[in-house]
């Protein structure tokens, strides 16, 4: 037996966001990707990436969601999910993404969840959520 650590899962109404691997994923370093889950069947229906930033405390995300899973929510839950883990358990001081000038359903979908178009970066806008002051 190992004493590895549990691999990461988090909970939300409809879906489950975990990590495939013990690794913390949100330690500095690559890409982690955490699956999405669907709760009702345990279908994988896409995936979250996290990124830290090694000297920052920042996190950047992004998401996946397979086609059949789309305009449902899910993915709207799981990211709003991973959002909040990263601010208010894990205590990072700022989320991240980019996201193509063109994808409108992805910048909805990163507007709905708190983040906000700070700057463009090329054809990319670069979106921010900061901690809440109230956590």
């Amino acid at each position: 037996m190992t004493d590895q650590p549990p691999a990461l899962a988090l909970d939300a109404a409809r879906v489950v966001v975990r990590s495939t691997n013990p690794n913390d994923p949100f330690a500095p370093g690559p890409w982690a990707d955490l699956v999405i889950e669907r709760r009702a069947d345990g279908h994988a229906i896409g995936s979250v990436g996290v990124r830290v930033e090694p000297e920052e405390a920042t996190v950047e995300v992004r998401i996946e969601v397979t086609v059949k899973a789309r305009g449902q929510g899910y993915g709207t839950e799981a990211l709003a999910t991973v959002v909040r883990h990263a601010l208010v358990e894990r205590r990072f001081v700022r989320v991240v993404a980019v996201v193509p000038a063109g994808d409108e359903r992805a910048q909805r979908l990163y507007e709905r969840v708190g983040l906000r178009v700070v700057a463009t970066d090329g054809a990319d806008l670069v979106y921010l959520r900061r901690t809440d002051p109230s956590h």
